[in-house]
């Protein structure tokens, strides 16, 4: 079975070259809906935890805290410096629940209040008049932006959540600091000329059930609002997520068919996957829209 940074980096991969081929067409009509009879569905985690509201006096915290000169990555501006104080110092826990790690905490500054949604995930809107959203993700996890702006949340090498900015924006790696010998991994989205939020969640799916398709098992996989966005966070989560409910899809030829339906069919109700396919290049998967014969 492959690693989880060999599934991410296949993953990846494989998008990469689907996005390619597909960049041009489109989004596909939905062809493969949900299968005929289903197993009963899985639950895909916890329902999320809201965040707690901070009152005067309050000192609780999730990471670090101190007001101690927290950087530890030379060269960061003084500006850069004074944010990150203020985000260890003044930054409010957001928390959601995930298939197998239970919640995820980060720690946000924002002018504006955070928002938990019913699919568990979390916005912080970048308020009008302000600059910049903080994200902050104290040990045990660490934040890796990705090329794209999109983020990672790791726990060792397993994806666990994932952050972008929604309707647009790209994050930016701000520092890694060190406070009290506990490590975070700080991220910043700026203000651009469109409003924008920063759109956290641990659950990029919300639900696998297998059941019978053309005759053959068939795995059907049913996305986050988050996860339809795409990006490069969700190129590597959705299929970690996906394998941890139903191991059997961590088979090449239905990662590669799970890659495909994000690339090229991400708005479809439900993504149907199925190990009997055969293993096919990507321009043929492309060609037989994600279900090759």
């Amino acid at each position: 079975m492959p690693t989880a940074a060999t599934r991410r980096t296949s993953a990846v991969t494989l998008a990469a070259l689907v996005l390619a081929l597909v960049g041009a067409c489109g989004p596909w009509a939905s062809d493969d809906g949900a299968p005929t009879t289903s197993a009963p569905s899985p639950t895909v985690g916890p329902t999320a935890t809201p965040a707690p509201t901070r009152t005067p006096g309050d000192t609780s915290t999730v990471g670090p805290t101190s007001t101690a000169d927290p950087l530890s990555t030379a060269g960061t501006s003084a500006a850069d410096a004074a944010l990150l104080a203020r985000a260890l110092r003044d930054g409010v826990t957001v928390r959601s629940s995930g298939p197998s790690t239970g919640p995820v905490a980060l720690r946000v500054l924002a002018d504006a209040p955070a928002r938990l949604l019913d699919d568990g995930s979390v916005r912080v809107p970048l308020a009008a008049g302000t600059d910049a959203v903080v994200v902050v993700a104290p040990a045990p996890w660490r934040l890796d932006v990705l090329p794209d702006g999109t983020a990672l949340v790791l726990r060792g090498e397993v994806p666990v959540a994932g952050v972008r900015a929604q309707p647009d924006g790209r994050l930016r790696t701000l520092a890694r600091t060190e406070v009290d010998g506990a490590r975070s991994d700080v991220a910043v989205l700026r203000a651009g000329d469109e409003p924008t939020s920063v759109w956290f969640t641990a659950r990029a799916v919300l639900d696998v059930a297998w059941g019978e398709r053309e005759g053959g098992r068939s795995l059907a996989v049913t996305p986050a609002g988050w996860a339809r966005g795409g990006g490069l966070a969700a190129d590597a989560l959705v299929p970690a997520q996906v394998v941890v409910v139903a191991p059997e899809a961590g088979a090449a030829t239905m990662l590669d068919q799970l890659a495909c339906h994000q690339r090229g069919a991400r708005h479809k109700d439900v993504w149907n996957i199925e190990p009997w396919r055969p293993r096919v290049s990507a321009l043929e998967l492309v060609a037989t829209r994600c279900n090759p014969t």
